[in-house]
């Protein structure tokens, strides 16, 4: 619906105009989610995991798995 209610409705019925709104959504909520999950990490101090370093690490560790294991677009 998101992907729709974008579109213009004189282009609704263009496949490549459809294609091209999936892709660009699709980007940018992948752009926003890698940043979401960085910010995350930059945020994240020793405190907050009770200053147990291994439990940090582990908390990074797949926070990073995350982002760096999503496929490229």
């Amino acid at each position: 619906m998101t992907i729709i209610n974008r579109i213009s409705a004189k282009f609704c019925n263009d496949g490549t105009h459809i294609l091209w709104a999936l892709t660009n959504n699709i980007y940018r909520n992948n752009v926003a989610f890698v940043e979401s999950i960085r910010e995350k990490i930059i945020n994240t101090t020793l405190a907050q995991h009770n200053n147990d370093v291994e439990k940090y690490l582990i908390y990074i560790k797949n926070h990073l798995c995350l982002i760096t294991s999503l496929p490229s677009l």
